[in-house]
């Protein structure tokens, strides 16, 4: 899917004298030429708004794609010391950082499109709007859609030092929450996976107001009394972590590289992202327990983190029919 040729057909690959073929891509050339194509039809005025915003989700797929498969590959290289067979000469540490570099330049390309989506989706009926800002009505109304449908789904989990640091799934959404007993100093923390895993609770949750959606990240945070009640709340911050995706050999056409060989039985996590409010404290324990670089692999995100949901948002779109004067906001 990433690598390739630029302009190669298979059957330039079949005759002719191979120095004279062009040099293949780097996987993160071919992976930055790919996105920013899906990239551009985001920005592009002229599509439908449904189309945009699901080019823009569709983004965020292949990061993890190319984080997972090949960031996964290369860290695994590194730590056993040795170097694959490929076409790319450069050494795996030289990989990664390139890697790394062009992943960083499309998330932020993305985040800033996200917030030029904002005026359209507007105009289109959707306001993606943070707790705060909802009347108290819709509070209240969602507070008691929370009590009957998410508060049941959600299972909070100590995080000890004594203890060994609890397993989290790849490309999950999790919220770390820091809380203490009224006559303690020592916060304590605690760990909640949001339950958008095989559709048990979609991530933008709609209030008692037509087109009015919340994230379920916020929704939670605003009612954690109910799930930690007696105990005070010093901090909420939302993360995600990217681990490798082990494919066969076969398909990795022999690249692949055995977790036996750096005796590892579950998949390395390669990638954070933390919501840019997380304290320092409990942004560098994150990246230690999961054996990150917080200077390389540690990303603060200060808008959406998951944009792959927006696909949520493209499909209320399309139920809803939404409709404007401006033809380009029809689904």
């Amino acid at each position: 899917m990433f690598g390739g040729a630029a302009g190669a057909t298979q059957g330039d690959w079949g005759a002719g004298d191979p120095r004279a073929m062009p040099l293949p891509e780097t996987i993160e050339q071919s992976w930055r030429t790919l996105n920013h194509g899906l990239l551009a039809a985001a920005g592009n005025a002229d599509l439908p708004l449904t189309t945009r915003v699901a080019r823009l989700a569709e983004v965020e797929s292949n990061l993890d794609a190319l984080l997972g498969l090949h960031v996964g590959e290369l860290k695994r290289q590194i730590a056993a010391g040795i170097r694959l067979p490929g076409a790319d000469p450069r050494p795996p540490t030289e990989q990664l950082t390139a890697t790394l570099r062009v992943a960083h330049e499309i998330r932020s390309a993305q985040e800033s499109l996200y917030q030029r989506l904002q005026p359209d989706l507007a105009r289109a009926g959707l306001h993606l709007l943070a707790h705060a800002e909802l009347s108290q009505d819709s509070r209240d109304w969602l507070r008691g859609h929370f009590s009957t449908e998410i508060l049941p789904l959600l299972t909070p989990l100590a995080i000890d030092p004594a203890l060994p640091f609890p397993y989290i799934s790849d490309s999950s959404l999790n919220l770390l929450i820091g809380l203490r007993y009224p006559d303690e100093s020592m916060i304590r923390l605690a760990r909640i996976r949001l339950p958008t895993q095989a559709g048990a609770c979609k991530r933008l949750v709609g209030s008692d107001v037509p087109g009015q959606l919340v994230l379920l990240e916020d929704l939670i945070t605003a009612n954690l009394d109910l799930l930690f009640p007696g105990m005070e709340i010093s901090s909420s911050a939302l993360f995600r972590i990217t681990r490798e995706r082990r494919i066969s050999e076969g398909a990795a056409h022999g690249r692949r590289l055995d977790a036996e060989s750096t005796n590892e039985t579950l998949p390395l996590a390669v990638h954070l992202e933390v919501q840019a409010t997380m304290t320092p404290a409990q942004r560098g324990m994150l990246a230690a327990e999961l054996g990150l670089s917080e200077s390389r692999e540690v990303v603060k995100i200060d808008g959406l983190m998951g944009l792959s949901d927006l696909r949520e948002l493209a499909d209320v779109a399309s139920r809803a029919r939404v409709r404007h004067s401006d033809p380009r906001t029809l689904p």
